[in-house]
């Protein structure tokens, strides 16, 4: 949205006044997430996904539908 390339060039653009509100409204969302996410002082537990849970959360997370059945081991 700041470097102008969302949403694309033949879509609907927003005004200056909307991308501003929705930019705030973001960054006013991101900060309280980011709040509610901290470090509480607890043990925070992460675990690596395989392939078909990274592949269902990008398409959830973005629409887009990846393969992963290509991706190498290092």
């Amino acid at each position: 949205m700041n470097s102008g390339e969302m949403p694309p060039k033949d879509k609907k653009q927003l005004s200056t006044v909307e991308k501003t509100e929705f930019l705030a409204d973001l960054s006013n969302k991101m900060v309280a997430a980011r709040n509610i996410h901290s470090d509480s002082g607890k043990n925070i537990i992460m675990r690596r996904l395989n392939r078909r849970e990274y592949a269902n959360t990008i398409r959830d997370l973005v629409g887009v539908e990846v393969s992963v059945d290509d991706v190498r081991r290092r």
